[in-house]
């Protein structure tokens, strides 16, 4: 016979349905019976919006009540004290005008049990097996029983992990994902779609998101997460698969504990090219709720910068940053030309003038472009992008690798960095130019701190790894220096 879930927790907080009580840190929450309730029903259909119908149905039913509305305004605010939550940044309840509530916080159900739940209120519970439904006096009322029956099953059926596995996962890496079509001609979007669910996942504060050069050396159909994981030491690995035929994409992925080889999470996707950016957010989203993180305040704010109007110009982005990514000369014109393209078709298009910025400064830095005519370009460009989104943290790096390379302006550099990193907690590159910033600055200190988070994010940088190097050696820490210098070179004996 199935079970009900007897307690489910969402970030410090626990609902013990067995006892009627919320539990902050395990420090007893006093909650009235009815937002009780309301909470229960919240938590037990995470990610779903349940309308104001359905809370009358399940929790008031057919009892007299003179002011529905208002009560559950009352529930919903006592909820929200009680959480410590904040309707206009909600963590926890989230209210959709019109249409009802949604519990947005990832829910754990450590184990399921036999016993019901049971309110908060003096008279004795009724049972409410899931096998067969009958009306619990204290929670239902007529029809109802099948609605919260459903919705505590439902946490158990959405808890897929296995008994006893629960360590928390704290890291992830996001592989390229293979490419399918017939033609084999995918790979830009294949990993402009990897690129960008590390975006939004590096959003996340507590998750730690492989950069792409580390990340992107792993991939293919016979791809080990478990080898994975333990060279980049990630807890675990996202990985999937792109088919296009047509305007039509067919999207595979799946997310493994690298720790055991165990699959979380997986999901197939079949829509038009137009919404490939909402897949993307769909699966980030998923990714979250499994590993029970959320977004908050700024961070879903600066959520998909990579929007356009026009799915050609996002497209076309996607095969920039493609060709960006090879660095040299030719592939960096090739991304200029395109990046080009897409803003004639969308000239209000942040990321293409970030891309264009990055293009530019590179063919500056390596001699394919006279630095002057490269960097006042690339610091035009960025300027550009941070006027039409401020919030992109590539624009700020962007902006402030010219400032420190070209105009030697540190403090324009430095708060260049600075705000990329508070955009974007995980983002590598603000990290590592930050620490660039604070080396030539004589803060060798706070650069060896920031140096080494950048290598955490990105394991297998080479340049990253020197830099770790070097500034142990302006530090003067000559036996650590070396060290460092024969683990890049373990990494690339050529390097």
């Amino acid at each position: 016979m199935d079970a009900i879930a007897q307690t489910c927790r969402f970030g410090v907080f626990e609902l013990d349905a067995a006892a009627g009580q919320l539990r902050k840190s395990g420090v007893l929450i006093k909650l009235a019976p009815q937002p009780w309730k309301v909470l229960f029903l919240l938590a037990s259909r995470p990610g779903e919006v349940i309308s104001r119908d359905e809370f009358r149905e399940a929790i008031w039913g057919s009892e007299t009540y003179v002011d529905f509305d208002a009560a559950l305004n009352v529930c919903i605010r006592q909820i929200r004290a009680a959480l410590n939550d904040d309707a206009d940044h909600p963590r926890y309840v989230e209210t959709l005008p019109r249409h009802g509530y949604r519990f947005v916080a990832p829910v754990q159900v450590p184990r399921p049990v036999v016993d019901a739940p049971a309110p908060p209120a003096t008279e004795p519970p009724s049972p409410l097996p899931v096998a067969r439904v009958r009306r619990s006096r204290w929670f239902l009322a007529g029809g109802s029983a099948a609605l919260l029956t459903g919705a505590v099953a439902g946490l158990i059926l959405w808890h897929t992990r296995p008994p006893g596995s629960e360590p928390r996962i704290s890291s992830i890496a996001v592989l390229p994902f293979e490419d399918l079509s017939l033609q084999k001609d995918q790979a830009f979007l294949c990993e402009g779609m990897a690129e960008e669910l590390m975006f939004e996942l590096s959003l996340v504060d507590g998750l730690k998101v492989m950069a792409r050069g580390s990340a992107f050396r792993f991939g293919g159909k016979n791809v080990d997460e478990r080898d994975v994981g333990a060279k980049l030491h990630v807890d675990s690995v996202l990985a999937g698969s792109l088919r296009r035929e047509g305007d039509r994409l067919r999207i595979t992925a799946r997310l493994v504990d690298a720790r055991n080889g165990y699959q979380l999470w997986s999901g197939e996707y079949d829509e038009k090219l137009e919404n490939l950016l909402a897949v993307q957010r769909r699966v980030a989203d998923a990714i979250l709720l499994n590993l029970r993180l959320s977004l908050r305040g700024e961070q879903a704010a600066s959520r998909s910068p990579a929007n356009s109007n026009q799915v050609g110009t996002y497209e076309l982005y996607l095969q920039g940053r493609y060709h960006l990514s090879k660095r040299n000369g030719d592939a960096l014109r090739k991304s200029i030309e395109i990046f080009r393209e897409a803003i004639a078709g969308d000239p209000g298009y942040a990321p293409a003038h970030a891309g264009l910025a990055d293009a530019f400064a590179l063919l500056g830095n390596n001699g394919s472009m006279p630095p002057e005519r490269a960097f006042s370009d690339s610091r035009a460009e960025a300027l550009e992008a941070l006027r039409l989104n401020e919030r992109l943290p590539e624009a700020h790096v962007s902006r402030g690798f010219v400032a420190w390379l070209y105009d030697a302006d540190w403090p324009v550099a430095e708060a260049s960095f600075r705000r990329a990193i508070e955009l974007s907690p995980g983002y590598s590159e603000g990290h590592h130019m930050y620490g660039h910033v604070l080396q030539q600055t004589g803060r060798l200190d706070q650069a060896l701190v920031e140096m080494k988070l950048a290598g955490s994010l990105d394991p297998l940088s080479l340049p990253i790894s020197e830099e770790i190097g070097h500034t142990l050696y302006l530090q003067r820490k000559y036996d650590d220096a070396i060290q460092q210098y024969w683990k890049t070179l373990a990494v690339d004996a050529s390097f």
